[in-house]
């Protein structure tokens, strides 16, 4: 079964969270449900789940069967936890790591998400990113989402982030400025987004594009990740180019992994310390204009 280790498929696709009380104790312990995508192998037995405290690092397995959803409960509540799957056949070859993801388990919030930016991808698609991961049935109903001037939302899709959501539209014409506007869009401690909060976005032609891409935001994910979060899509190459981010206080940028819609960069840092503030500094990043807009120096 040499080909395991290439042809995996274990990339998480979905991470909720659940906090609840424990009965007669103080403690509070959090419950995590995740799912992968299944293996194709026709000799597949089975999967396991991998979780520690350290990124790469588990100090807990559970052979989960051959299932693509489970839940792991008694987690400790104002931890960060790595998760990780692995496949294995009837001979017990196990596979590779998948994709690692991570999660602060904290108590439930009562602070709302907001919506960040909208990043154009073209004349049928538009990228919504918010502040903090959603709840899913909420982020991917259609109906809480309405665009001016008659474009219809046709599907609405949660990335994998649980952050960006990605809308479907009728054609959007080029060169003319709308307005999104989301209702009802909950996070995952059951939060509503504000009413009717709305973003006006622009459709650029990219021949006559000469705007830079911009700086939006920072969501912090744990103590060594950071999601840069910018207005349009990016030239690849400038974005994953880790010698265009400095952190201040110490911190080295180890890695910079551009997403599939182009314009959210996921870095990978030394560990930041927690309560300390951070200052992150962009430069030479590009835009896919036909004449390429670089990011003004030190945003």
């Amino acid at each position: 079964m040499n080909s395991y280790p290439r042809s995996l498929k274990c990339s998480i696709i979905l991470l909720t969270l659940l906090i609840q009380s424990i009965p007669l104790q103080t403690a509070v312990a959090a419950k995590v449900t995740i799912s992968w995508d299944p293996n194709s192998e026709s000799d597949l037995s089975g999967y396991k789940v991998y979780h520690g405290i350290e990124s790469r690092n588990y100090d807990t397995v559970i052979d989960v069967g051959n299932v693509t959803l489970y839940e792991i409960e008694n987690l400790e509540d104002g931890k960060t936890y790595y998760f990780a799957v692995t496949a294995y056949d009837f001979s017990q070859n196990e596979s590779e790591f998948s994709e690692e993801v991570s999660a602060v388990l904290g108590s439930s919030d009562n602070t709302p998400p907001e919506l960040v930016a909208v990043v154009v991808m073209g004349e049928t698609q538009i990228d919504l990113i918010f502040s903090e991961p959603l709840d899913a049935a909420s982020a991917q109903n259609t109906s809480n989402y309405a665009i001016n001037d008659g474009i219809q939302v046709l599907g609405a899709y949660l990335d994998q982030n649980l952050t960006t959501v990605h809308l479907l539209t009728a054609a959007h014409e080029r060169g003319r400025s709308y307005v999104i506007t989301v209702s009802n869009v909950k996070d995952l401690d059951q939060n509503s987004i504000p009413a009717e909060s709305s973003l006006s976005y622009l459709l650029p032609d990219p021949s006559d594009d000469t705007s830079p891409p911009q700086l939006v935001s920072v969501i912090t994910i744990d103590e060594t990740q950071l999601d840069v979060i910018f207005n349009e899509p990016l030239e690849r190459t400038s974005a994953e180019t880790v010698s265009n981010y400095t952190i201040n206080n110490g911190v080295q940028v180890v890695q910079a992994r551009l997403n599939d819609n182009l314009s959210v960069v996921r870095l990978t840092t030394t560990a930041h310390e927690r309560d300390v503030p951070y200052a992150l500094s962009v430069s030479d990043i590009r835009d896919l204009a036909t004449n390429p807009n670089v990011i003004q120096a030190n945003s």
